[in-house]
């Protein structure tokens, strides 16, 4: 992925809801599921469901979808 941008979405009284876009390469687009992302920098890694969103003429994107408790 080459790109991000965060989003809040709505906050309740007992969650914080926000989403993350992710930007990749046009193709081949990612399927709806578990992917693993490790930082470049630290070589830290984790499991993120994403989702395709849009697509446009600098890459396909994906979105990401947390649910903080308070």
């Amino acid at each position: 992925m080459n790109g991000y941008e965060v989003s809040d979405r709505k906050a309740e009284s007992k969650t914080d809801q926000f989403f993350v876009r992710f930007r990749g390469p046009r193709t081949p687009v990612l399927s709806k599921s578990v992917y693993t992302l490790e930082h470049p920098a630290t070589a830290d890694k984790f499991q993120l469901f994403l989702e395709p969103a849009n697509n446009d003429a600098t890459g396909q994107y994906y979105h990401a979808v947390f649910n903080l408790l308070r």
